[in-house]
């Protein structure tokens, strides 16, 4: 997604290869250096604030995610519609919630989850998945002072590995006594302590997730630390599993409709039986509609919610039968068919084999399903691919410029390059970006792509992308290579989202605090592609890291700044042009402010075709949401768009839950991606992110993951001939600016950005 004046298009890959798949007993993160510089640093980041508490004599407060002081940035986007608002009682911290909390108690299982008012099933179904590897639970969750209340977790996100620190508020249900009226002290007769000691304790007091484990932590905190990864909590509403996943593992996900299962018993065998071996599923069911003469309003079949996320734990053959065992992320509601807790199928010699199977009956929110009834039952399986260190990836971010749209559908908007040094299985992976956190200033357009593999010099296709949804964050191809040079060849699709001038019509009801965030938060995102232009943003809106400024004052700076930029010929910066000098006088950034029509332009937008129903079908505004709203068709239009554009909405059925509409941006990809010559005047063009990541598993088990990438050259990149700009007294002829005393020269905004190429080893 991009900030300035131009709509992006996605462009991404990555490659994975793997020499010889060694044998392994489990499976474990996505190895990269990443990886491990990330433990360590929020090991250190939780330790010295650790120290500081301590010395102190404080508890952690997170300044950056405050939900006590911070409420309204914590708990809500934008622009979250007011049916999708939160409104959580009060703010408590996890000591005062529990007698004697607990990150961790018996360790984790996928019991320990129970979904609260926060429509996230996606992102807990994952969660409760991922349960069934406990040793990376705890590598994801990398350090903790639970006294301090201070908690440090890492995510994958775009190709690498970030830390989130956290502390231990949490939002509850259940306000202060102060706010009862004098009828409901009645009940606690007017004990403000007894009040305090039942209705205000235990996990049933807090409004989002929580534990189904008494005293445990762990449930409540990391949903907060994904919350603060993606901005806010209202981020959450609406997502896929397979994407949280990903975000979790550092894995590769596919999606798999039921229907296009060739041979099932071969997938039981293949597939289905290795879960939790290398690879996670879960699944979700679609396409339906509510009954007219239903009187419920949730659409549902034998028990299971449309449009939910349910976890896929296990794969068991015993006498004879195959069963899956799975769970809702709610902690209940479960399979009412056949097979079911109580069901008339559990006879005396069944009961007895309850152990084996590895379940028990009670409304924990697990069930077992055999084998053809899942088949039938659900719409789409999602399997996410594991990565241990027998894995190398090399990753590339290019921002990509689209063709004028409409255009034709066809190949040639980006190709990437890459040559693999010996024969070895390979996943070749495009992505966009993940762009929750600043969705709201998305382009109009939501992009989805395709691609085919090429052998350099070859006219014969040797693979072509795996296709099994539309509007995915990411596609990819699992094959075996021989060694040599290969091209991808990239091909865009997208649909309108909203009218162009979505962000500038809205911007003046935007909170500017919560704006600055997501702004920086886009700037930062963008900047992870080799060919990032630093002039597509205004003056001083791009984020300078502390580290930059330590232990030196502004004058020292900007000596060294200068040096660095005649030392390493950097390129002079381009005059920003009159749309973003007047989008700085008036104080809004320019990012905000959207291209301006072809002259023969009628100004109306293209009606998106829906995956999921005819294009006549219209949402109702007067849907009433249910408890989690977890069906994707309950999503509430921001009170600032326009009433014609919700014609231009499109249903996407891989989402679970509600999602904002018109949310996500453009794509961006990991892998080697060579970057098409663009004409100088591409105002009517769309710009996205793209990168291209190619993984390959190593060849020697003691070595690690990245050791081998070296022989994957990166793309070749062309660069403008620059020069320095420089600065005679307090003048620069770069950007023509004479600068108060320190950093102000507009130039030096460029320098130091970072371009290096991501080329990952």
């Amino acid at each position: 997604m991009l900030p300035p004046e131009k709509e992006q298009a996605p462009t991404a890959g990555e490659m994975l290869s793997q020499s010889v798949p060694l044998k392994k007993d489990k499976v474990g993160l996505l190895v990269t250096k990443e990886l491990d510089k990330a433990i360590a640093r929020c090991a250190d980041k939780v330790d010295r604030i650790s120290k500081d508490c301590r010395r102190r004599n404080r508890r952690f407060r997170d300044l950056s995610f405050d939900l006590e002081e911070d409420r309204e940035r914590c708990l809500h986007g934008l622009a979250t519609p007011a049916g999708q608002r939160f409104s959580p009682s009060d703010v408590l911290r996890v000591g005062q919630i529990y007698d004697h909390p607990e990150f961790y108690i018996d360790g984790v299982t996928s019991g320990d989850i129970v979904q609260g008012e926060l429509g996230d099933c996606w992102f807990l179904s994952a969660l409760a998945t991922f349960t069934c590897y406990p040793e990376l639970v705890e590598k994801v969750c990398v350090a903790r002072d639970e006294k301090v209340g201070v908690y440090g977790f890492i995510f994958h996100r775009d190709g690498g590995w970030v830390d989130v620190i956290i502390d231990d508020l949490l939002y509850v249900s259940v306000p202060k006594y102060e706010s009862l009226t004098q009828k409901e002290r009645n009940l606690y007769h007017n004990d403000k302590n007894l009040y305090n000691k039942t209705a205000r304790k235990g996990g049933k007091c807090l409004y989002f997730a929580r534990s189904g484990t008494e005293n445990e932590t762990w449930v409540p905190l990391i949903e907060k630390a994904y919350a603060k990864l993606h901005g806010d909590y209202a981020a959450l509403l609406g997502g896929a599993a397979a994407e949280a996943l990903e975000d979790l593992t550092g894995g590769v996900s596919t999606l798999i409709h039921m229907n296009d299962i060739l041979d099932t018993d071969e997938f039981w065998q293949s597939e289905l039986l290795k879960a939790n071996d290398d690879r996670l599923f879960g699944c979700y069911l679609a396409g339906l509609e509510v009954p007219v003469d239903s009187d419920e309003g949730i659409p549902s079949v034998n028990g299971l919610i449309v449009g939910h996320a349910y976890s896929v734990l296990r794969a068991i053959e015993h006498k004879g039968k195959r069963f899956v065992r799975l769970r809702n992320p709610w902690g209940s509601s479960e399979w009412t068919g056949p097979w079911s807790d109580g069901s008339k199928e559990w006879n005396s010699e069944w009961l007895a084999a309850l152990p084996a199977l590895g379940h028990a009956f009670g409304d924990d929110g697990e069930f077992l399903m055999n084998y053809e009834d899942f088949l039938n039952t659900f719409w789409v399986i999602h399997r996410t691919k594991v990565l241990d260190p027998t894995w190398t990836v090399s990753s590339h971010w290019l921002e990509v410029t689209g063709r004028k749209f409409p255009a034709v559908w066809n190949f040639g908007d980006v190709s990437f390059t890459f040559t693999m040094p010996k024969a070895a299985p390979t996943i070749v992976v495009l992505a966009q970006l993940d762009a929750r956190y600043f969705r709201e200033l998305a382009p109009w357009t939501r992009w989805s792509f395709d691609f085919a593999l090429f052998k350099k010099g070859d006219k014969e296709v040797v693979a072509v992308s795996h296709h099994a949804a539309i509007w995915t964050r990411s596609v990819n191809i699992e094959l075996d290579l021989e060694a040599g040079d290969y091209v991808v060849h990239v091909r865009f699709d997208r649909r309108m989202e909203k009218n162009k001038d979505y962000v500038s019509e809205n911007i003046g009801g935007w909170n500017p605090r919560k704006l600055t965030r997501v702004l920086t938060e886009c700037a930062t995102a963008q900047m992870i592609a080799v060919n990032f232009n630093s002039n597509d943003w205004g003056h001083h809106q791009l984020p300078i890291p502390l580290e930059r400024y330590a232990g030196l004052d502004l004058n020292e700076l900007e000596i060294r700044t200068m040096e660095e930029a005649i030392k390493n010929n950097e390129p002079e910066p381009q005059e920003e042009d009159p749309a973003q000098d007047e989008a700085i006088r008036s104080d809004i950034p320019n990012g905000f402010h959207m291209p301006e029509e072809d002259e023969g332009d009628s100004g109306e937008q293209p009606a998106p075709e829906d995956a999921g129903k005819d294009s006549d079908d219209k949402e109702d505004p007067e849907k009433d949401d249910y408890r989690d709203a977890d069906d994707v068709r309950d999503i509430e239009e921001p009170e600032a768009v326009k009433a014609e554009d919700k014609a231009a909405e499109v249903e996407d059925a891989h989402k679970t839950d509600v999602e904002p509409n018109g949310t996500t941006g453009p794509p961006t990809t990991t892998d080697e991606i060579v970057a098409p010559e663009e004409p100088s005047d591409d105002s009517n063009r769309d710009r996205g992110l793209a990168v291209e990541s190619l993984l390959i598993p190593n060849g020697n088990e003691e070595t690690r993951g990245d050791t081998q990438v070296e022989a994957l050259r990166p793309p070749p990149m062309v660069m403008m001939e620059s020069r320095a700009p420089i600065h005679e007294g307090v003048r620069c002829d770069g950007c023509n600016e004479i600068p108060i005393i320190g950093i102000a020269y507009k130039c030096l905004e460029y320098v130091g950005t970072c371009c290096s190429h991501g080329y990952r080893t």
